[in-house]
């Protein structure tokens, strides 16, 4: 941790190890650290909820007014505090559910990246209110270029296996139509930060039954938009299986951790992004 008091935590439950290693932090140049979250015992938000209320329940603040502080209560309970602290959270599938739980909480604004690897199924207000931040700042003026909070969302086609719970493209596509009465949809490689996801084949293998393996010979890119700092990545399903949904965290959520969020954290001097004193 950076001895001026300012340094980055990145929230989780697991991914980051999983997508950078557990050497993640050579990444980073500058002091970063990491809170794994509880997960919930079932999918659902109540339940995410309910292990993170658990881990860091709600306390009164200064004013006697109780309230839920997830994320300065887990960053104080590891004894840490600073002056210019950014933060970030990671989600992959369900864990999305964890990162909403954090957005609904009164520690949203504070949160300076935030990435859901497609597992959006449901819509909290909160996703379209990020969103609309991350698009055009705390100004709302879009001719204003937002700094201080960054949203990607990605997804494959893979639907979430009940007629009444909409698909990850479904959820990114009306958070985008929130934000954008009328949003561009363009090529995949108009995103100068993933313009070099073109790489060599790279095959996945479904947990679940048949346990089919796929080889993906080229990026199944679909479209993207951007606006500001707010991002989504949209991807085709080519192979039969939950392939698809693999691949997004095998190769979609490494690479946008190295095009996206370390060159917003590793700029020099240590500039950008939203800070927050805890």
């Amino acid at each position: 941790m950076s001895s001026d008091n300012k340094f980055d935590v990145i929230f989780h439950w697991g991914e980051l190890t999983s997508w950078l290693g557990q050497d993640w932090r050579k990444h980073f140049k500058h002091g970063t650290e990491d809170v794994l979250l509880p997960r919930g015992s079932v999918k659902s938000f109540e339940s995410y909820q309910a292990a993170l209320r658990a881990k860091y329940p709600p306390k009164p603040n200064s004013k006697g007014i109780v309230t839920w502080n997830p994320i300065s209560s887990a960053i104080k309970d590891k004894g840490w505090n600073g002056e210019g602290i950014r933060i970030g959270a990671i989600g992959f599938s369900q864990t999305c559910i964890g990162l909403a739980t954090l957005l609904e909480s009164k520690d949203a604004g504070a949160l300076d990246f935030v990435f859901a690897c497609d597992g959006i199924h449901r819509i909290w207000p909160s996703w379209k209110s990020f969103a609309k931040l991350a698009a055009f700042g705390t100004s709302g003026n879009p001719n204003i270029a937002p700094t201080d909070h960054c949203l990607v969302i990605t997804h494959s086609e893979t639907s979430s296996g009940s007629p009444t719970i909409p698909s990850t493209k479904q959820t990114a596509t009306e958070i985008a139509m929130h934000v954008m009465a009328e949003p561009v949809f363009t090529d995949f490689v108009d995103i100068p930060e993933l313009k070099d996801a073109e790489h060599a084949p790279i095959s996945t293998t479904c947990n679940y039954a048949p346990h089919e393996k796929y080889v993906y010979k080229k990026v199944p890119g679909d479209y993207n938009t951007k606006v500001g700092n707010f991002y989504v990545f949209g991807y085709k399903n080519l192979a039969k299986t939950c392939n698809d949904h693999i691949y997004q965290s095998k190769v979609i959520g490494p690479r946008v951790l190295q095009h996206i969020l370390l060159p917003r954290w590793n700029n020099n001097p240590r500039t950008g992004g939203k800070c927050v004193v805890i």
